[in-house]
């Protein structure tokens, strides 16, 4: 597969997809079973780091490396260059990045390019990303409190079954309406 230099890795994980796919192909003409299942892993494994290459292209593709910009109406110099990991739903990425600090302001945070037009969360989740993440953790909370009240109905249920099963039994030892136990 042909792919621009600054585009190899890219290039050879859809390259690689290929190659496995055209391997299983060639290897399950001569079986009678095969593992498919481990296939399939194999596919979703390699789609994943094509997926992860084309976030870190089109990343680095967001990065301007000038001495001097202006973001947000202010200028900001150049203080430094630095790879950082960005959160996809198929795990992270590095990316090189150009860090900027607004003019005269020292203490002042740093920010890039490739966050601020990618539009990340954190400087480090993918908005897609942070949306799914945020999605499953709402999720996951509503099911936490829906158990809870499951549970808590089921032990308050179980405890009027035992006062019930406790007063029926002493209806039958006692004889009376109402009896100690």
């Amino acid at each position: 597969m042909k792919a621009p230099a600054s585009h190899k890795a890219f290039g050879s994980a859809i390259q690689a997809v290929v190659d496995g796919v055209v391997q299983f192909a060639k290897d399950a003409s001569c079986r009678q079973s095969v593992d498919y299942r481990a296939h399939e892993v194999v596919i979703a494994e390699a789609c994943n780091a094509i997926e992860r290459e084309a976030h870190g292209v089109s990343l680095a593709a967001l990065d301007i490396d000038e001495a001097r910009l202006r973001i947000n109406g202010a200028i900001h110099h150049r203080v430094g260059r630095h790879a950082t990991g960005y959160k996809t739903r198929v795990g992270e990425i590095e990316v090189e990045r150009t860090l900027y600090r607004c003019s005269g302001e020292r203490n002042e945070r740093a920010v890039n390019t490739v966050s601020l037009r990618a539009g990340a969360i954190a400087d480090e989740w993918l908005p897609d990303t942070a949306s799914a993440m945020a999605l499953e953790f709402a999720f996951r909370q509503a099911t936490l409190q829906y158990l809870d009240a499951v549970e808590a109905a089921v032990t308050l249920d179980a405890q009027r079954v035992s006062e019930n099963i406790g007063v029926g039994l002493g209806y039958e030892m006692c004889g009376e309406e109402r009896c100690t136990i």
